[in-house]
């Protein structure tokens, strides 16, 4: 697709204003899904068309689920790393109860608006997910200590995907959790490091089949795969 193309594709996604809140949003199967207040329509059209034209495309190697790895029906689903909430608003209407971690201030709004018509079964946590729990951190095993463990678990976090799973041993290592998908692309050694964490409790994994091409600051491109799928198997 030439940048040409790209451009009139992004042009077209609709961007409507909720005159109550005073939020744009656009629509995902049918659902809306809400932006920061001071983001303008031109940038949440490339910001829309990115997110679910080229990072979830059927063929991306971003795509978090496919055909043959979903969620499954009533599913307690851990979304950690959530931003605009587009995974969890896809199976929101699937699952049994959704827990959204984000700790940017930026995404609380939007997303309180997005779920607000699931409220009754969405915990919104403002949180990073990591080894430790202190004030502004916290790990799974801590934060489920009381309450029932996640069946699917969707991690992409920016890198710290390792720390998260560190801070996971006993829900990983219990017969609840059946799925993981973890973003592997952010560092050299995630599809490594992430892949023997999971295996070390019993899951299968299998990469995307298709590589990203990643760009950092001051450094070459690399190609890395997109994301890891883990499944276990009693």
């Amino acid at each position: 697709m030439t940048n040409s193309e790209v451009r009139e594709k992004f042009s077209k996604v609709d961007v409507y204003n909720d005159a109550d809140l005073n939020l744009h949003y656009t629509l995902l199967e049918g659902k809306r899904i809400y932006f920061p207040r001071n983001w303008g329509v031109n940038y949440i059209r490339q910001y829309y068309f990115g997110l679910q034209e080229i990072e979830q495309h059927p063929q991306s190697p971003h795509r978090y689920l496919t055909d043959e790895f979903s969620v499954d029906e009533n599913s307690i689903v851990v979304d950690c790393g959530v931003a605009e909430g587009n995974f969890g608003l896809s199976i929101v209407e699937k699952c049994k109860k959704l827990y959204l971690f984000e700790p940017e201030e930026r995404w609380m709004e939007p997303l309180k608006a997005t779920f607000a018509p699931w409220k009754d079964k969405v915990v919104i946590v403002q949180k990073y997910l990591s080894d430790t729990t202190d004030e502004i951190n916290t790990t799974l095993d801590d934060y489920f200590s009381d309450k029932e463990y996640p069946n699917f678990l969707k991690l992409d976090v920016e890198g710290y995907e390792e720390r998260l799973l560190l801070g996971t041993k006993k829900i990983l290592s219990s017969n609840d959790l059946k799925k993981v998908v973890a973003c592997i692309y952010h560092k050299a050694e995630d599809e490594e490091i992430v892949g023997a964490l999971l295996r070390e409790h019993g899951f299968t994994t299998i990469p995307s089949l298709r590589y990203m091409i990643v760009f950092f600051e001051g450094r070459p491109p690399y190609l890395r795969r997109g994301v890891l799928r883990a499944t276990k198997i009693q």
